[in-house]
């Protein structure tokens, strides 16, 4: 019996540790695909018309970004298509959610991101 409640134990602080690293990552918003589009687009300047288009699922980084190291991070892969003054540009992105919000995007200067 005294075995028995040991593995539990265990087990239930495995748990709960998953848990407490699944809570640093913060919450990603439902509406994840929106923030996404909006944001790449305030930072696209004299775009007349983008296309911003969210590829597989977030996942889990540490983000080093503006002096601070492995903050625990979500990120979203983007396909953006943007045309301006009569040149269409295509282009991969990534973009870094913090604690619900976009906050960065991977070809910001002095960003860097490893998978969690």
């Amino acid at each position: 019996m005294k075995k028995m409640i040991g593995i539990l134990g265990v087990m239930a602080g495995a748990m709960l540790a998953g848990q407490a690293l699944a809570q640093d990552f913060g919450r990603l918003p439902a509406s994840y695909q929106q923030s996404t589009e909006s944001y790449v687009k305030s930072r696209m300047a004299g775009a007349d018309v983008a296309s911003v288009e969210c590829t597989g699922h977030p996942y889990r980084v540490y983000l080093d970004v503006r002096g601070r190291e492995d903050v625990p991070a979500w990120a979203v892969k983007v396909n953006v298509e943007a045309r301006a003054y009569q040149r269409t540009s295509r282009e991969k992105l990534t973009v870094f959610f913090v604690n619900g919000r976009p906050v960065a995007i991977g070809d910001d200067r002095g960003v860097s991101y490893r998978k969690a």
